[in-house]
């Protein structure tokens, strides 16, 4: 990170995600990938970014689809693989928890990394 602007930087990531990647697991003669149940990393400071609104009618329908790819930054030393799991807490500048979010890191490229920050597509899908 660029000396002297990491404290600037660190500010803005008011929140939190825990990243879970796949690993490989043995069952008998076949090798798969699968989610272990711990996140390998916990508690990594980010921000999360919705650059565009949901604009979809929900009046008067019981559940909606919901697709959404927002933007999440962080700092450029955290290890974000295509396709990794992510868990986002929203927080308020007193730490307190107030929405969580979650999807796979957009598998379709890999994270845009800078000197001073990193960030990349999370894809999140499911019902509202």
């Amino acid at each position: 990170m660029v000396e002297g602007l990491e404290k600037y930087f660190q500010l803005m990531y008011t929140d939190r995600m825990d990243i879970t990647t796949t690993q490989e697991v043995s069952q008998g003669d076949a090798t798969n990938n699968a989610y272990p149940a711990t996140p390998q990393q916990t508690d990594v400071h980010c921000r999360i970014s919705f650059p565009k609104k949901d604009t979809r009618d929900t009046a008067g329908k019981e559940r909606e689809k919901v697709e959404l790819k927002p933007v999440i930054f962080c700092d450029p030393g955290i290890v974000v693989k295509p396709g990794d799991k992510i868990a986002i807490r929203r927080c308020k500048k007193d730490g307190t928890v107030y929405a969580t979010l979650s999807g796979l890191a957009v598998k379709a490229a890999k994270p845009n990394v800078w000197v001073n920050h990193q960030e990349f597509e999370l894809d999140v899908s499911g019902d509202a």
